[in-house]
């Protein structure tokens, strides 16, 4: 059965139509669990390439997603007793984790991006200086070469206009890659619903003004790791 993950897309550009409002994403559990598993990744080869210790790092992973999430009747996904009972640190963690999965499905469904890569954990070989604390946590590139500057926000209530602000100006602080502007800058929130998991992300404008903005250098290097299946 596919499951059911409701979703609403605001500032995406015009001619999107599944970029638009509120709509459904019907992805299968493979999906679910490949997003889990590759989230943060340039390609499979990285995803394995501490041979046991990444096979038990994947098996993490899924159990993670299996222990949180679980699928209803008519295909819709519910927080699990077992998350709900979680202590405050354990229920972030997991929400993180939960908010990065979901970014990494639907940047992979819907905008063809098959790759999202850590911005953090790749920073001396991306060549990005930071200013401050503040940026998005994943940048990737479709396809279509439209770079990808994705912000995930991981929450078991549902955002509210701050939660929505602050995910947008991590989101837009990323200005170029290569010297190229991205095409997306989106704050992605995974967030509950009478624990009912849903889905909220936005594209909105770069401000006139970015503070501390960031510029990535992506070395060839790693961009021809990235595109390796």
């Amino acid at each position: 059965m596919m499951l059911r993950i409701d979703y609403q897309s605001e500032g995406f550009p015009a001619g999107l139509p599944l970029l638009k409002g509120y709509n459904t994403l019907n992805p299968t559990w493979d999906d679910l669990l490949w997003a889990a598993i590759t989230v943060g990744r340039p390609n499979r080869q990285f995803v394995f390439r501490h041979g046991t210790a990444s096979s038990y790092e994947a098996l993490f992973r899924l159990s993670l997603i299996r222990m949180a999430l679980e699928q209803r009747q008519g295909g819709r996904l519910r927080r699990t007793a077992a998350a709900r009972t979680l202590d405050p640190t354990e229920k972030g963690a997991v929400n993180y984790f939960l908010g990065l999965t979901m970014c990494k499905l639907f940047a992979a469904e819907l905008l063809d991006a098959p790759w999202m890569l850590h911005l953090d954990v790749f920073r001396p070989a991306l060549d990005v200086q930071l200013a401050s604390r503040s940026r998005p946590d994943l940048v990737g590139q479709t396809q279509r070469r439209e770079w990808v500057a994705l912000e995930c926000k991981g929450r078991i209530s549902p955002p509210d206009a701050a939660v929505k602000k602050r995910a947008k100006q991590q989101a837009t602080r990323v200005v170029s890659v290569s010297g190229t502007a991205p095409t997306f800058h989106i704050g992605g929130i995974t967030f509950f619903k009478d624990d009912v998991l849903q889905f909220y992300w936005q594209d909105p404008d770069p401000e006139p003004e970015i503070r501390n903005p960031i510029r990535v250098q992506a070395t060839p290097e790693i961009w021809r790791h990235y595109y390796w299946n």
